[in-house]
């Protein structure tokens, strides 16, 4: 984002009819030129420029790093906080809204200078935890500086493989670099249609330009009616007292009976009661895809939490 290379980026943009930009290596501050004209030119900018030292804060030096998402009028573009600051890449995330439908971007970019370590999956992973709460889909792209065309290579491994854990798809095929390697990434849900990303050179800078549409259109909402109880209101105590009360509990109603009758009375007996206090009712509700993130160690805690909640009214009571 040079002032000197930001005409030739407008030109792409209007020529190639790019709606939504997410730049890598920008070398911009908060305050630069660039940002500034953007802006005043309508387009909405989310940036994070790579933090200076106290030192170097007064500093008229390249600011090299950073990462930005930029968007042209007539498309909003919202901050996200995802609450992270890793210390092994830059990224910045954006909530892109466009005719009632949006989805979430992130822009990563890992430099190339620094070697791959245990540290930096670490950090995506945790970045990946994060997005992958979120309902809308989720695009995230950038710089990562793996050479994932070596599928053999260790860390191209484990980088697809903690991907995939957390229900994402790489779709970059080739080189994206004008000395080969495939270095940049655009990853999506992997539960919908993987986008076709071209690669182009357009010849300002040593990255290629990756290009892809992403459908924002949200599907149409499946609704289905089923039956259910308000175990909300469900009193333990007060169906305990109603047990002792029925036949279950009263020998000479069932003293005679054999063991289909037996079986057919408890059904009877118990149904009635659980009518009487939280009776079937039909709800119709939306169908939710399952989150990935969403183990059985998450389900595990749940049900110990509606426990405790359990207990704890019967506690009030």
């Amino acid at each position: 984002l040079l002032p000197q290379k930001l005409d030739e980026l407008l030109l792409e943009i209007r020529g190639r009819q790019l709606n939504v930009l997410l730049l890598c290596e920008t070398w911009h501050d908060a305050d630069s030129v660039s940002i500034c004209r953007l802006r005043s030119q309508g387009f909405s900018v989310v940036e994070r420029a790579r933090p200076r030292s106290d030192a170097a804060a007064a500093s008229l030096a390249v600011n090299h790093g950073g990462v930005a998402v930029v968007a042209v009028p007539g498309i909003r573009l919202s901050p996200v906080d995802i609450g992270l600051c890793p210390a092994t890449f830059e990224c910045v995330a954006a909530r892109v809204t466009s005719a009632g439908s949006n989805c979430i971007v992130v822009a990563v970019y890992r430099p190339g200078s620094v070697a791959v370590t245990a540290a930096f999956f670490a950090n995506l992973a945790d970045l990946l935890d994060r997005i992958s709460t979120f309902v809308e889909p989720v695009v995230l792209a950038g710089d990562i500086n793996i050479r994932l065309e070596r599928e053999s290579c260790q860390h191209a491994v484990q980088f697809n493989d903690l991907l995939a854990s957390h229900g994402l798809q790489q779709c970059v095929t080739g080189p994206t670099h004008n000395r080969g390697g495939t270095l940049d990434v655009v990853c999506s849900s992997a539960d919908l249609p993987a986008p076709v990303v071209d690669v182009i050179d357009i010849g300002l800078s040593d990255h290629y330009l990756l290009r892809w549409v992403t459908e924002l259109q949200r599907p149409p909402p499946i609704y289905v009616t089923k039956t259910c109880r308000s175990w909300r209101l469900f009193d333990f105590d007060s169906f305990i007292a109603d047990v002792r009360l029925s036949p279950l509990c009263d020998e000479s109603a069932w003293r005679d009976i054999d063991d289909d009758g037996l079986v057919a009375l408890y059904n009877e007996t118990i149904t009635g009661l659980l009518d009487k206090q939280v009776p079937i009712r039909s709800v119709t509700c939306r169908t939710r895809p399952s989150s990935v993130w969403f183990d059985d160690e998450c389900r595990a805690t749940k049900r110990h939490l509606r426990a405790l909640e359990r207990t704890a009214r019967r506690c009030r009571r």
